[in-house]
């Protein structure tokens, strides 16, 4: 899509200054406990709503459909606007007795349901389905869904005012960190999330002496004998010394108190307060952490008036039947009313109610009880349970259930809205006209024919995609939705998003900038860009490849500023990035993250972290800056900035220089992590006992990524991809060359194979004219994907060499996107895709794909072997040529009826225009 046929304006509008998903609905499949559909009751105290759904067999086994490990459910299809998804919930292997459940958006508020029981087998079958209704409150942190956050809510007498510590004017340590300008997951610096806080955060400072905070007040009406109220915690038997000053233009107050670990709170008079703007300071005397809450302000009788009180989180409704097939849930923390409508006979249904935290052992070892309506297990909890039972469905035969949630702020309105739910056919008419309204519509991309194959194992994979969603995460200060890899990681993870991006690309491209939005940064914020995890920066991966489709001033314009800023940080060139710290130019991130490629046991970075041996730089983070580096030189060309160009080429020269110069290691055959001694200077390489370098796998080749190699050196890294006794395994590139003393085959990325840097490679042998090679890796990578997920319907982690098959997380999509990505760049048609030397000025097809006017500019690496290579689908009724002829650029047709363009020794500096003609 061209950015003449989308304006994208409006969406940079919606998403500025937000990182939730701003494009999805209320309802979607939101939840971090049982699969179903989820409604966000309140965004920004963090409350979800879920409908889970869990059919199973009559007085016989029910699998509870845990998000948090492998279940039988499977994400089954979905639309990319989040109006409707479906699971399979597969009660006998393999699709013989199983449950498909669609999830429809009939309107804002209300999410249609189908249940439909399938019986293929010989025998008739009774089954079940239970509804599960329940509410959820955020958690303290990610990975701990039971462990509760509970606020503080606040009552201020008259005008009394609350400050919340989060609210900062400014925070300074004394000792500055290396996270001052990269909080991780996208907090503020110095905060940190706390149990009876309001708004569930605190501010830590106070380290050390002279820790510094300050607020900026404004006072609106005098304020005689005023006082200020100080709400904080401090460690057990613990106190610290505070200096309290405050001033307009001149200073009017300093105290030195005294805050101690028995009390939370410290009231404090103060002079009057005239009307004007004030600064008030906090300064530590001597080094204990304070969490600061925020302090009340106003005068003597107001402020000590106002109380504060913990949040108390019920999860227990009050639950009223409506009708005979509907019921109405109104939970204490919430406004909303809750309706859940079935279409099954009364006389077949229970309502129960289970009070536990969790289903999973106890509702199953509940199974066979059908007397008792209320169930008593471990743990805070609560499940309202409709039990629709038994639902006799006759041999190769089926049977749908229709049901219904619905949510309204009175009383009045769910009533009104269940009444419509109750009406003959009124949901499946729904149901039809959404369908017909949504779901007709050919949207699907024209294949080539020998593309088919892989059409379903690249179903999975999107669903997966396009259903890992959770809420809350919190951000910003705010509580968002957000694209997991998987649902286990309840968490922001940054290289991870950044792939889904690149497979929400093939789909929408709205929703991939929805994703890269997620993680940058104005250029006003603390944070660089959102930081959780490996700080590899795939985002800008992400715009290269979202400019390469749209060539959107717009975007570029809007998002140019904030890549640059997380470019700036990442290369150490902004606020309290360390990444530069070393006096060789070589870049490391260790203050941010344990993992520099998301490679937890790749074996140097294993054997740097179990010897703790400091000063020490890997390759790969060098090498994405250098490449990062060409795409902002690229951009700021586009934009006429020519001192930011000036900028990213002195520094890419900079970085070039340090790689060739101190980490190839000739011998090895491969660049190398450096040492460095304590003043920070390079001293050799990484080598275990026997003086091998412990660099030989990915990240010692990533400078090909780069496009910073001689030729000698480049060939000598292209034939350690291809060799099959080295990186080429066969499931296709090694994290690790298998040659190496300290590969292993049990490893987690240590003998294995995973997408993720495959692709950036994939992308590179394009640049490098390695066409041939890059589509054995791709469709080597279809194949193996196609295989396993054709056989057990999962989303697999990675593959194992020794047998080819997938392993770790069943429902992963993050580092397994690029699958879609090589997809689509081999069989779907109007699909173009370059190396990462060359940009996409314009592009422009016509109607049925056969002709193709492309305008390009070409950055040519200056030692490179000598041509490029573009990979072009287009309409394989024809072949093709080049309109004009010219010198150096010839077409090549592949086995995949893919059209290459071939560009020899590409010394070019101005666009290049093509136009491919059909014959």
């Amino acid at each position: 899509m061209s950015s003449a046929k989308h304006n994208f304006f409006k969406l940079i509008k919606k998403l500025n200054n937000s990182h939730d998903l701003e494009t999805l609905p209320q309802w979607g499949p939101y939840t971090k406990k049982y699969i179903g559909t989820s409604h966000i009751t309140d965004k920004v105290n963090g409350l979800r709503f879920d409908l889970s759904i869990f059919p199973g067999y009559y007085r016989r086994r029910v699998d509870v459909p845990n998000v948090f490990y492998e279940t039988e459910y499977y994400p089954w299809d979905t639309s990319t606007d989040g109006t409707y998804f479906k699971f399979r919930h597969m009660l006998e292997w393999k699709d013989k007795v199983y449950c498909d459940i669609s999830y429809y958006l009939i309107d804002n508020n209300t999410q249609a349901i189908k249940a439909k029981f399938v019986n293929n087998s010989s025998n008739p079958e009774s089954l079940v389905l239970h509804l599960m209704g329940s509410m959820h409150f955020p958690s303290i942190k990610e990975y701990e869904p039971n462990n509760l956050l509970y606020p503080s809510t606040i009552a201020l007498s008259g005008n009394a005012r609350w400050i919340d510590a989060t609210d900062y004017y400014s925070l300074s340590y004394s000792i500055p960190k290396p996270t001052d300008n990269l909080v991780a997951d996208g907090k503020l610096r110095g905060e940190k999330r706390t149990r009876n806080f309001v708004n569930g955060s605190g501010v830590e400072f106070g380290e050390e002496k002279d820790d510094q905070i300050i607020f900026r007040l404004n006072i609106e009406d005098l304020i005689n004998t005023t006082t200020l109220l100080l709400k904080y915690r401090l460690e057990k038997n613990s106190s610290l010394k505070l200096k309290i000053s405050g001033h307009d233009k001149n200073n009017l107050f300093e105290y030195n108190l005294l805050l101690e670990n028995e009390s939370e709170f410290k009231y404090i008079d103060l002079p009057n307060l005239e009307i004007g703007d004030y600064f008030l300071k906090l300064s530590s005397i001597d080094n204990n952490p304070i969490n600061l809450d925020g302090f009340i302000i106003g005068s003597h009788n107001d402020v000590h008036k106002s109380k504060f009180h913990q949040q108390n989180w019920n999860p227990i409704p009050q639950i009223s039947k409506f009708g005979n097939n509907s019921i109405i849930l109104k939970y204490q923390n919430t406004e909303k009313y809750y309706g859940i409508f079935w279409d099954y006979p009364f006389e077949d249904c229970d309502i129960r109610e289970f009070f536990c935290r969790d289903l999973d052992i106890y509702f199953k070892l509940m199974a066979n009880e059908h007397v008792l309506k209320e169930f008593h297990g471990e743990g805070n909890g609560h499940f309202t349970n409709i039990f629709l039972r038994p639902i006799t469905v006759k041999e190769k035969d089926q049977k749908n259930i229709f049901c219904a949630t619905t949510v309204a702020d009175n009383i009045s309105e769910i009533e009104d809205k269940l009444r419509l739910l109750e009406q003959k056919n009124y949901l499946s008419k729904k149901i039809k006209s959404f369908k017909e309204k949504n779901l007709s519509k050919n949207n699907s991309k024209n294949i080539l024919p020998n593309g088919e194959k892989y059409q379903f194992s690249q179903g999975i994979l999107k669903n997966v995609i396009l259903t890992n969603i959770v809420f809350p995460i919190y951000t910003q200060k705010s509580y968002i939705r957000h694209l997991a890899p998987g649902k286990w990681w309840d968490c922001l993870y940054t290289w991870d998003s950044g792939f889904i991006g690149l497979g929400l690309l093939e789909y929408d491209i709205d929703r991939a900038i929805e994703n890269l939005n997620t993680y940058l940064t104005s250029t006003d914020n603390q944070s660089a860009f959102i930081h959780h995890g490996s700080p590899v920066p795939v985002q800008h991966y992400l715009f290269f490849e979202i400019w390469n489709r749209t060539n959107s001033f717009e975007l570029l314009e809007h998002y140019y500023p904030r890549l640059k800023q997380y470019y700036l940080f990442l290369s150490g060139h902004l606020g309290s990035s360390s990444t530069r710290r070393l006096n060789s130019n070589l870049l490391q991130t260790w203050d941010y993250f344990y993992n520099s490629g998301g490679w937890d046991d790749y074996p140097a970075q294993y054997h740097m972290h179990k010897e703790n041996i400091k000063n020490i730089a890997p390759v790969i983070t060098t090498a994405h800056c250098i490449r990062i580096a060409k795409f902002l030189a690229m951009y700021s060309e586009l934009l006429n900035l020519e001192d930011d160009f000036t900028f990213y080429k002195h520094d890419i020269e900079i970085l070039s220089n340090a790689l060739n110069k101190l980490s190839w290691d000739k011998n090895a055959g491969y660049y190398s992590y450096v040492n460095h001694d304590s003043a920070g200077f390079p001293t050799g390489f990484l080598t275990n006992q026997e003086g091998e370098n412990f660099n030989k796998g990915l990240d010692g080749a990533y400078p090909i990524v780069s496009g910073i190699c001689n030729p000698k050196i480049e060939k000598a890294l292209l034939s350690k991809l291809k060799s099959p006794k080295k990186l080429w395994s066969k499931a296709g590139l090694s994290a690790v060359d298998q040659s190496a003393s300290y590969y292993r085959k049990d490893g987690y990325w240590n003998g294995t194979v995973w997408m993720s840097h495959q692709w950036f490679f994939w992308k590179s042998l394009l640049d490098i004219g390695e066409y041939k090679f890059a589509e054995k890796l791709a469709l080597k990578a279809l194949n193996l994907w196609k295989n396993e997920t054709d056989s057990n319907y999962r989303s697999l982690e990675h593959f194992i060499i020794e047998t080819q098959r997938g392993a770790g997380w069943h429902a992963f999509s993050g580092l397994s996107c690029p699958i879609i990505n090589w997809f689509n760049a081999y069989f779907a048609i109007g699909t173009i895709n370059t190396g990462f030397d060359t940009i996409i000025v314009s592009k422009r097809f016509n109607s049925n794909y056969s002709d193709l006017k492309l305008s390009l500019k070409i950055y040519p690496r200056e030692n490179s072997l000598g041509q490029i290579s573009i990979l072009i689908v287009l309409n394989p009724k024809y072949s093709y040529k080049l309109s004009k002829e010219k010198k150096d650029i010839s077409i090549i047709n592949n086995k995949q009826n893919n059209v290459i363009l071939n560009i020899k020794k590409p010394n070019l500096t101005n666009i290049v225009d093509l136009h491919l003609v059909s014959t």
